[in-house]
């Protein structure tokens, strides 16, 4: 898996689960499958040459248990593929040779953008996505958590910018409130109002009268 920040991680099976000894051949990129093992496949006799020898009950049974690994490793990838949809790129798998001569698959991987969108809201919901993605096999390998956890620490930064901005918008509605009445002081009733009069009145009977003139 990528570090946080960078716009892909790895998901997938790994090839602890392998069964039997034999060669691990070359990993193979895309979705190609070449010699790839048909579900039950468990033929007595070495495919190709004629002539060849019956295989014995040991190889027919590790034989029979790369078949399963083959069908678990396809099944884990497409699970993160139909969960993913188009943040999900094509699996790549890795094969090991079976005493039948062909090659199964012991693991695989699928690459998912995990990058942040555009915007928080955005990212919130892309993060879902690839939470599923990463969770949607049986059995979710380590590599699987991993990029779920590193989804979910995306998640929190995305709603932690969300909340920073709803308090900057209810603070910028305030400010232009305050703006409307700078001082703070109460309502002062304009001439031709019905308190104007009164108000009027009030001030001259306030005035000091003088004892004489100067």
């Amino acid at each position: 898996m990528r570090v946080p920040g960078i716009t892909s991680a790895v998901v997938g099976s790994t090839t602890s689960g392998s069964t039997g000894s034999g060669d691990v051949a070359t990993s193979n990129s895309g979705n190609g499958d070449p010699q790839a093992a048909s579900p039950g496949d468990t033929d007595t006799y070495a495919a190709s040459s004629a002539g060849a020898q019956p295989l014995s009950a040991d190889d027919q049974a590790l034989i029979a248990k790369l078949a399963a690994r083959d069908r678990e490793v396809r099944a884990h990838e497409a699970a993160h593929q139909a969960a993913g949809g188009g943040l999900v790129g094509g699996a790549s798998f890795s094969y090991q040779h079976g005493p039948d001569g062909k090659s199964y698959a012991v693991g695989g991987e699928v690459s998912v953008d995990s990058g942040a969108a555009s915007d928080p809201q955005a990212t919130i919901a892309k993060m879902d996505q690839v939470k599923a993605a990463a969770l949607a096999p049986a059995a979710p390998s380590g590599q699987d958590r991993a990029v779920a956890a590193q989804a979910t620490a995306i998640q929190q930064q995305a709603r932690a910018e969300v909340a920073t901005q709803r308090q900057e918008a209810a603070s910028a509605t305030t400010s232009k409130a305050d703006e409307k009445n700078p001082t703070g002081e109460a309502f002062k009733p304009t001439a031709g109002s019905p308190d104007t009069a009164a108000i009027k009145a009030y001030a001259s009977a306030s005035l000091p009268t003088r004892s004489g003139a100067v």
